[in-house]
Formats: C-alpha cells, structure tokens, sequence
C-alpha cells in the first residue's frame, strides 16, 4: 500500500486541486479553494527485528479565500478522511501571516499501515 495513493484516492473525490506539497502559483492563478497535504511515519509495531507496522502523521490544509467555502470543505474532508479509515485527531483553524488574504483550516490524522 501506498500512503501517498491512498490519500490522493480520497481527496481527488473533492473537484478541487490538491497537492503533496506546497506549491507556488504564478501571481492571480492561486485557487479560490484547494487543498495541502504532508506526512511523516513512525514505526508503529516491530516483531522479529522488522518492523510490522507503519504509523503515518497526515496533516490536511485546507486553504481558501472565502472563510465560508474553507469551512464547508473542512468537514468534507474530515469526513471523507474518516469514513476511508484515518483517525482524527485534531485540527487548527489559522490566517497564515505568509498568506494574510487566505483561510486555512489544518486537520491531523492518523492511519496505520
């Protein structure tokens, strides 16, 4: 299983862009809503020396100009993510002072592999 196909799977289910990655926009091509996401793993389980399981940290940004569109797609997204099997654990609401035109809603999930 590929965690980065996994999280594609879902989000590419939302009609808006999404990305691994922040990207940078050419000056008025910023979305009006989109999506950003990062990850790391820990170890979750060894056995015999190997490691069995996989813990993976997903973070899920959330980004818009419209405080209301950003806040409906936080709860989509947040129930997309669970309904595929990742476990929510929290999340922060932010006007990113690098982008002080733009909403940003950051939900944290776990999924284990």
């Amino acid at each position: 299983m590929k965690i980065y196909d996994e999280i594609d799977g879902v989000l590419s289910g939302l009609n808006i862009p999404f990305f691994d990655t922040m990207p940078s926009f050419a000056e008025d091509e910023e979305p009006e809503l989109y999506v950003v996401y990062s990850l790391y793993e820990t170890p979750d389980l060894y056995g015999g020396g190997n490691i069995v399981s996989t813990k993976y940290s997903v973070t899920v940004n959330v980004i818009g100009g419209n405080v209301r569109d950003v806040d409906e797609m936080h709860e989509k997204v947040k129930r997309l993510l669970i309904e595929s099997g990742f476990v929510y654990v929290g999340g922060r609401h932010l006007i990113d002072p690098d982008f002080p035109t733009m909403y940003r809603r950051a939900l944290d999930f776990n999924f284990y592999d």
